[in-house]
């Protein structure tokens, strides 16, 4: 699968990081790096790729995937990270937790 095709396979799933997803995408597929894997983890992206960057470059993947604890991955509004159940994080905004809590 090519860097776009998981970017939007992961954007899907979760709409509200879809700029973050394809702004590090952006950032990889310009540095020649591949996606090995990009999913939701402790509520945030986690993103794996080959071959391993710099630092300079590594801090700036790290600091998209902390921001997306920060963003709803639902809706893409200032969300923060909390536990659903006993095992699951999400970051989820007030509107989309509440509709969350709702249904379940």
């Amino acid at each position: 699968m090519t860097n776009q095709e998981q970017i939007n396979e992961f954007a899907s799933h979760y709409p509200g990081w879809s700029d973050l997803a394809h702004k590090l995408n952006k950032l990889l597929s310009d540095n020649n790096k591949t996606i090995d894997q990009i999913k939701e983890k402790f509520g945030c992206i986690r993103c794996y790729f080959s071959p391993v960057p710099d630092k300079q470059l590594y801090d700036k993947i790290v600091s998209i995937e902390n921001e997306s604890g920060e963003v709803c991955c639902k809706c893409g509004e200032p969300g923060r990270v909390s536990s659903w159940g006993r095992y699951w994080m999400l970051c989820l905004c007030e509107t989309c937790g509440e509709k969350r809590r709702k249904d379940t």
